[in-house]
């Protein structure tokens, strides 16, 4: 069941209205509940992302994601008014890039660990380090203010911070770029013995970087690093601007996920 704040927001007035304390009762720890439930709600107003690629960026959601064979019809059901919708296409859209997640990373379940629009990225904020340490088989989504939706994928267990990192199964990739969708993945060059990527503290400008430190430079706000990307460590096939459309970049949303 998805909980929306209008939800919320209807369930208190209701109870504001009962007369019986006991009824009162049983409905506020309902409300607790539903208020939990409804903190994880993320929605795209937060950000402004009008590209929905991942049903979390427009939607309800829980910790834990999965597509299933029930969920694969291209139909929408209400149960509350037995009404039937069919997908729009950005829907669509956002089960066909889960299966090219789940495709790249050769695994099925996905954990939402880090969002900037509940979280932030500033400089000093310990967040997204803390969360991404130690784990593997992370996605990492930046979705900029161009509205270009790219990353960078890391296999191996994340260890430690501010030191470049060999990740021979590492890869960068371009979900969509001037506004349409492409399913691009680049490999890290078998020839580099540097860095595949590299996570920084929460004092560094930079949040992480993916390739030398310049394939993917994402700066934290309140600071003076740039975010940017540069072909350099990924076999890219003479693209000049394969990830996104511009050299420079402003993240506006970051999302870390991780594949079991």
């Amino acid at each position: 069941m998805e909980i929306s704040s209008t939800l919320l927001s209807e369930l208190k007035q209701r109870i504001t209205s009962l007369e019986d304390n006991e009824y009162k009762v049983i409905f506020q720890i309902i409300e607790n509940i539903f208020e939990q439930q409804c903190q994880k709600v993320v929605k795209k107003e937060y950000s402004n992302t009008h590209i929905p690629i991942l049903p979390f960026i427009s939607k309800t959601f829980s910790k834990t994601l999965s597509i299933n064979e029930s969920s694969s019809t291209n139909k929408l059901c209400d149960k509350e008014e037995q009404t039937i919708y069919p997908f729009s296409d950005d829907e669509l859209k956002q089960k066909e890039i889960i299966k090219t997640l789940e495709e790249w990373s050769e695994r099925k379940r996905m954990e939402i660990l880090f969002d900037s629009d509940i979280e932030g990225f500033e400089i000093g904020n310990e967040i997204f380090s803390r969360k991404v340490m130690k784990k593997s088989h992370l996605f990492i989504i930046v979705i900029a203010t161009n509205q270009d939706i790219f990353g960078g994928f890391i296999s191996h267990r994340i260890k430690e911070v501010n030191i470049e990192t060999n990740d021979p199964k590492a890869f960068v990739f371009s979900l969509y770029k001037n506004k349409r969708y492409q399913k691009l993945k680049f490999p890290f060059k078998g020839n580099k013995i540097g860095e595949s990527y590299c996570l920084y503290n929460a004092e560094n400008d930079f949040l992480i970087t993916f390739g030398e430190g310049v394939d993917i430079q994402i700066a934290k706000t309140q600071g003076i690093g740039r975010s940017s990307c540069e072909p350099f460590s990924y076999e890219y096939n003479g693209d000049k601007h394969p990830l996104t459309s511009t050299y420079d970049f402003i993240p506006e949303r970051i999302i870390a996920i991780k594949m079991y």
